[in-house]
């Protein structure tokens, strides 16, 4: 089931169950003009508190009896447009998780994309599982994550960069000494191609990859030396 599916099957129940159809009920001239209102506007509370909209101010206090008292004093038109005001805010929140949700799934994307080695949770496909937690959390939460997902992907294009401009360049130079100087040093850590340097590094830590770099240095020093011992190759 999408997320526009679920959320229009909510809307539904909500609707038959007379939660946001209020606007004909209070709008026609009578006693009960003011307490139709009010009970809607107790309604449209009720959903922002249990989306966590975190939405202040009297507009949307849980008490019936303030909105009651400020139906009664104000003319018909000033208590319509604050109705629409706060469906309008409503329809807003109901949007934010959609869109945490699409945004969260768009970055699990490019991270698989880009090999940055992120997971659990926060990094799955699963659009539906992004969205029920966003509904179960505050807004400024689930800002948060999104920015742990932002700042990760940054972190990951940074390492991307570093293994393309350093790492690669200089592992390839590093088997150029191993040739030239024949020290007859053999595997994948002496190869002479650069994409497969490149696709070690993306995978691991840039301290392992900097190991890495530095147990090659000390290699080729025990070559110059003429006192050659072979480790095992990465």
């Amino acid at each position: 089931m999408t997320i526009k599916a679920r959320i229009s099957g909510i809307a539904i129940g909500i609707a038959m169950a007379g939660g946001f159809g209020v606007g004909p009920a209070w709008a026609a001239n009578g006693p009960s003009t003011c307490e139709a209102y009010a009970r809607g506007a107790i309604s449209q509370i009720a959903e922002a508190a249990k989306l966590h909209c975190a939405f202040v101010g009297e507009q949307w206090t849980p008490n019936l009896l303030h909105h009651i008292a400020q139906c009664r004093a104000r003319k018909l038109a000033g208590v319509e447009k604050e109705r629409k005001w706060r469906e309008s805010r409503l329809a807003e929140c109901r949007g934010f998780c959609r869109k945490y949700a699409k945004d969260a799934v768009r970055a699990a994307g490019a991270a698989r994309t880009k090999q940055c080695g992120l997971g659990g949770k926060r990094w799955t496909a699963d659009e539906i599982a992004h969205y029920d937690w966003c509904r179960s959390v505050s807004q400024e939460t689930a800002r948060a994550e999104r920015r742990i997902r932002e700042r990760d992907l940054r972190t990951c294009d940074r390492h991307r960069q570093w293994c393309d401009h350093f790492y690669a360049k200089r592992a390839i130079a590093q088997a150029g000494q191993n040739r030239a100087k024949h020290c007859g040093y053999a595997g994948s850590r002496w190869s002479g191609d650069a994409g497969l340097h490149r696709r070690w590094c993306i995978t691991v830590a840039r301290s392992v990859a900097q190991a890495e770099t530095d147990q090659r240095t000390r290699m080729l020093e025990q070559c110059a030396k003429g006192a050659i011992r072979l480790p095992s190759a990465k």
